[in-house]
């Protein structure tokens, strides 16, 4: 019996120790400064992006993952398009999401993590259906989407929007695109998600 219940204990520890790792692993991934400049220079229908994904609100229980994000065009970094905040965290084996985030002044915030660390958690706001859920595949990176039309978008006349994915250790690959309410597309790139390279961890 004492056999069965060391085994057990064993087994959930290992579980238990495969999930921190899983989801540190990811948030690890995910931190940095990027830059979509290549793509932008190969394929002119792509532009310069500047993203910024800083580690906030560090917990001790490592279940949670709060991330300031800021995307700009490279030649206007003080005046990001995107503020947002993430929360990630996992749900179970190599599944996790990444909730998205609103705040209420995100202009007080640009090139400011440290001062979004010292924001209270009430004053951010949950972009209801817009969450990003992943899983860690075969190929050895962490890849994902929102669910079909879940995330609303008025931008450019769009119904709702969608999200899909890819977090490697030295490059993430996004791709955002607005549809109408009839699925046509009416924002976000045509040919492919950009194509981000870590250029700082």
């Amino acid at each position: 019996m004492k056999g069965k219940l060391l085994l057990l204990l064993l087994i959930t520890q290992k579980m238990a120790f495969s999930q921190v790792t899983g989801i540190k692993e990811l948030t690890e991934w995910m931190a940095g400064t990027y830059t979509s400049s290549a793509q932008a220079k190969s394929d002119t229908t792509y532009r310069d992006i500047n993203l910024v994904i800083t580690p906030i609100w560090q917990t001790k229980d490592g279940l949670e993952h709060w991330m300031y994000v800021e995307q700009a065009l490279s030649s206007k970094k003080d005046k990001p398009y995107r503020q947002r905040i993430y929360c990630v965290s996992q749900k179970g084996r190599n599944k996790y999401q990444s909730a998205v985030y609103t705040l209420n002044t995100p202009q007080l915030y640009i090139g400011k993590p440290d001062l979004v660390n010292s924001l209270e958690k009430d004053s951010i706001h949950l972009k209801e259906g817009c969450t990003v859920y992943l899983t860690y595949n075969e190929g050895g990176y962490f890849e994902g989407a929102t669910h079909e039309k879940d995330c609303p978008s008025e931008l450019y006349g769009a119904s709702y929007a969608t999200s899909t994915v890819q977090v490697h250790p030295e490059m993430l690959l996004s791709w955002d695109r607005g549809y109408s309410s009839d699925g046509k597309q009416v924002w976000g790139a045509e040919k492919g998600g950009y194509k981000f390279i870590k250029i700082v961890k």
